[in-house]
Order: C-alpha cells, then sequence, then structure tokens
C-alpha cells in the first residue's frame, strides 16, 4: 500500500482509472491540492501549492478521467486537466463548498457549500440551475442523472429534479405546471411590455355607448 507525504489531507477523490487519487487539505490556511500516483505514493501534479493565499475545499474528478475540479476559500471553482495540470478554466462558486460531485453525463456537474447550491455547465462553467443553500450539506446525483439529493443540517432529505436541457425544463412545467398569461402589472412588475391583444381583451365595453352614426 502507498504512503503519501505527511500532510493533513482530508478531502479526496479517485481517478474513474483507478490510478490516482487528488486530495485537498480541507478548509485549511493554504494548500495544497494534489494528484497522486496510488501505487508508488508519487505526487504527479501540484494543482494549487502549499502557499497558496487561501484555504481549499472540495474537489471531483470527471467521469471521463480527463478533469478535475477543485474549490477554494476565496470562492473560486477552477477546472484542470488531469493529465497536465493545465488549468482549464475559473468560475465563481459558493463559498465553504463541501460537495463537488460531477453529473453521469459529465456535461454538468453540482457544488454545494454555506453560502449555495447549484448545477454548473461543464463546458461554459455556468450556473444553470440553483437549490437552497443550507449548514452541513450533503448532496449526490441519481445513477441515471435525473435527480439530485440534498440533506442539510436542520431538514429531512430534499429530492430535486435535474433537468438536462431547457427543453426538458419546458416540458415538466407543462405537465405539472398551469400556464396563464401574465396581467398588465405583473409585466410592469418584471419590466416586460404590455401585450396590446392582452390589454384589449381585459378593456370591458363602455355600459353606455352611443349607436354609430347612420345606425340611429
Amino acid at each position: 500500500m502507498a504512503e503519501f507525504a505527511e500532510q493533513d489531507y482530508c478531502w479526496g477523490a479517485w481517478s474513474p482509472d483507478g490510478r490516482r487519487v487528488v486530495l485537498s487539505d480541507l478548509f485549511s490556511h493554504g494548500g495544497p491540492v494534489r494528484v497522486w500516483d496510488v501505487s508508488t505514493g508519487e505526487a504527479l501534479l501540484t494543482l494549487l501549492p502549499e502557499d497558496y493565499g487561501s484555504g481549499t475545499g472540495a474537489v471531483a474528478w470527471s467521469p471521463d478521467d480527463g478533469r478535475v475540479l477543485t474549490f477554494s476559500l476565496d470562492d473560486v471553482g477552477r477546472l484542470w486537466d488531469a493529465d497536465t495540470g493545465e488549468q482549464m478554466g475559473a468560475f465563481r462558486a459558493p463559498g465553504q463548498p463541501l460537495v463537488a460531485e460531477w453529473s453521469p453525463s459529465r456535461t454538468r456537474f453540482l457544488v454545494g457549500g454555506l453560502s449555495g447550491v447549484g448545477v454548473w455547465n461543464a463546458d461554459t462553467l455556468e450556473q444553470v440551475i440553483s437549490y437552497p443553500a443550507g449548514d452541513k450539506l450533503f448532496g449526490s446525483w441519481s445513477p441515471d442523472g435525473t435527480a439530485i439529493a440534498l440533506a442539510y443540517a436542520i431538514h429531512d432529505l430534499v429530492v430535486y429534479p435535474a433537468w438536462e436541457s431547457l427543453e426538458e425544463l419546458v416540458a415538466y412545467a407543462k405537465e405539472h405546471c398551469v400556464l396563464r398569461d401574465l396581467t398588465p402589472e405583473e409585466r410592469t412588475r418584471l419590466g416586460l411590455r404590455h401585450d396590446p391583444d392582452q390589454q384589449a381583451s381585459r378593456e370591458p365595453a363602455p355600459a353606455d355607448s352611443k349607436p354609430a352614426v347612420g345606425q340611429e
């Protein structure tokens, strides 16, 4: 069994091929985050150094074996090439990330912290779904990627749908929601233009309207 260098690592994730592991010194005042060879105990990559100016958080390895997610206490998430250690992108993430997990489809990932919980697009690194935040959070994808289970310190386990696309969300809304037109007041509040046809349909006909000329 390989032994790693002395370090207070307390967060890790295996590579899908089972040959490497990424370890993070969770919530330390510095770093590091490194990728290790499981068979030899050799450090292969240093993603965040020991003298990194902020503590580090959760880590996650993509199902396709090629990417690693890291998080730090300065509310930054980073995406890395798992083979070269090159940073592929960065994005604003929830504070003190406790949860980081890729979707089975590897197109999205779940991130949860004390200041927020959400799903990000793995290509654009943009947040696409938001869920309620909570302390001592646990979260995980369903095996088919259609739902996310979140457990909070003071609440029961809650299962939310996790739509893969806008089309799926629209289809769900049509099946479960009652659709109606916005009222003029609601359109004003949302900064939307008023629909002339809708406005005309809401205006009642005058009760004492006079007949047109020639119809007396």
